[in-house]
């Protein structure tokens, strides 16, 4: 099975029309769970998509809902950040210069050969992830 890790950038902009690439990320959001794609998630997302919601929203149980919701809808796998999952973070994160929670992405693609989705430029420049758009034409129909 395919699959792909999702980071944060990702999740909040396919919150709503107002964000940035809104149409991009939920379309990529979508496609993926059209293919069949298994979506992993380190649990940090859940906290960072929460935690950016509920400031943009001011109400933290809206963005804890919604964040869970989008994380049901494409059946998003999270892998918890355990010793070992920091270890290897913390590896990748000081070798390509990432900021902390960008290594945790990062390091779970890399833990598995996955494909690492994001808006954020240091990813796709230090370790090879991907843009929504670019995910898209690539598997476009």
């Amino acid at each position: 099975m395919t699959a792909a890790v999702v980071d944060a950038s990702v999740w909040v902009s396919a919150t709503g029309g107002s964000e940035p690439h809104h149409a991009e990320s939920a379309a990529c959001l979508l496609r993926l769970s059209e293919l069949g794609w298994r979506v992993v998630v380190p649990s940090l997302a859940r906290l960072e998509v929460a935690c950016v919601l509920a400031r943009q929203f001011r109400n933290p149980g809206q963005a804890r809902r919604i964040t869970a919701g989008l994380l049901q809808a494409v059946r998003a796998v999270e892998v918890p950040l355990d010793a070992g999952a920091v270890e290897r973070a913390q590896l990748i994160g000081t070798e390509q210069y990432l900021r902390g929670a960008d290594a945790v992405y990062a390091a779970e693609a890399a833990s598995a050969s996955m494909t690492l989705i994001s808006w954020d430029d240091e990813l796709i420049k230090r370790a090879g992830a991907v843009s929504p758009t670019a995910w898209l034409r690539a598997n476009a129909q």
